[in-house]
């Protein structure tokens, strides 16, 4: 086996690991963006959660609601913007 053989093995092999300054950094955007998420209504967290953390289509999180797709969009749409006035503002 090589090391040349294109998949990508090789670029596995020489990464290192982050900083102790990288993790706390990381750690402190995670946190960031569960306050973010705490201020939001629950139906917007809810959804928002769903779609990015979960993978989950609006399609399917429409089927689940019971609700039409546009609604569940829109409201992924104003609680990202809800999170990001949030996040300007903190």
């Amino acid at each position: 086996y090589s090391l040349d053989a294109g998949d990508g093995i090789e670029n596995a092999v020489c990464l290192s690991a982050p900083s102790p300054g990288d993790v706390i950094e990381h750690r402190q955007a995670v946190c960031c963006l569960y306050e973010a998420l705490a201020i939001l209504p629950e139906k917007q967290a809810r959804r928002i959660v769903a779609h990015y953390i979960y993978g989950k289509s609006i399609a399917e999180i429409a089927r689940t609601e019971n609700v039409w797709e546009n609604a569940v969009h829109d409201s992924i749409v104003r609680g990202l913007s809800n999170m990001k006035k949030y996040l300007k503002n903190s």
